[in-house]
């Protein structure tokens, strides 16, 4: 299983870790998501924790981003690396 508290190895790969991660979470809950909603025909408690779990993990994730950016302005850099 996949640790979706890691840190990323290091500070000069954490843009590559944060999409590398995000696409994991997604994947891995769209996999939950469809197993939950099509096992019964009533929706299982577990779908209304996985909501709650998927919700945090997001929070969490839209929390990291909007930091780098602020950190960005602070330092007068871009965020973009093209």
């Amino acid at each position: 299983m996949i640790d979706v508290d890691a840190e990323p190895p290091a500070a000069s790969n954490s843009e590559d870790y944060l999409r590398t991660h995000l696409r994991q979470v997604l994947t891995i809950h769209q996999k939950m998501f469809e197993k939950l909603l099509c096992e019964t025909s009533q929706l299982p408690l577990e779908l209304a924790e996985l909501l709650e779990d998927a919700a945090n993990v997001y929070l969490g994730i839209s929390e990291e981003i909007s930091e780098r950016h602020r950190l960005y302005r602070a330092l007068g850099t871009t965020a973009s690396r093209n």
